[in-house]
């Protein structure tokens, strides 16, 4: 039925292959992907989808109220997919783009975290404790305002977790600023 293309130990092989800074490269350069496909996503959809905002909002009274199928149903679904398909399918290439990228960062992030723990336990175990102690700083900071741990910290401190394969790659924010 299915192949498997690509699978956990492929990403063993290129480890082995451009070694750890490579892995971590290419982790970089798939959020730098993401982060610029939804740029050209927000400013093709800021642009794109302001002559269907008509459209959906007869769309939305069609289907109103949403506790039950409306009459005609397949035909008025069938019309309103033939007048979006257009800016639906940029929308399902970019969604296609960042969904793969983040796959593929996920499995990056899981060989780093079996080799960082394997190759470097120790070193594994005390930025763990120190990712622990510095989250229980700001925890308490914004309890009692207390003395914030500094920036400098933070940032040497997301370098050794992103290296190690200590993130997860779903919950990154990617924040970008864009002006209409």
């Amino acid at each position: 039925q299915g192949v498997e293309v690509a699978g956990l130990s492929t990403f063993a092989v290129l480890h082995q292959s451009i070694g750890l800074l490579g892995l971590v490269g290419v982790d970089r350069m798939l959020s730098f992907r993401i982060v610029h496909t939804l740029n050209n996503l927000i400013k093709f959809w800021g642009t794109a989808i302001s002559p269907y905002l008509p459209l959906l909002d007869q769309l939305t009274t069609a289907l109103e109220p949403a506790w039950r199928l409306p009459d005609n149903a397949s035909r008025l679904y069938e019309a309103s997919l033939k007048k979006v398909e257009k800016v639906m399918s940029k929308l399902l290439k970019a969604v296609l783009i960042i969904g793969q990228a983040a796959l593929l960062r996920k499995a990056i992030v899981s060989e780093l975290a079996f080799s960082s723990k394997l190759d470097a336990h120790l070193l594994s175990c005390s930025v763990g404790t120190l990712d622990k102690s510095v989250l229980n700083d700001l925890r308490a900071h914004f309890r009692s305002n207390s003395a914030v741990p500094p920036a400098a910290v933070l940032v040497e401190l997301n370098k050794y977790l992103e290296t190690m394969g200590a993130t997860d790659p779903y919950s990154k924010i990617f924040i970008f600023k864009y002006v209409y």
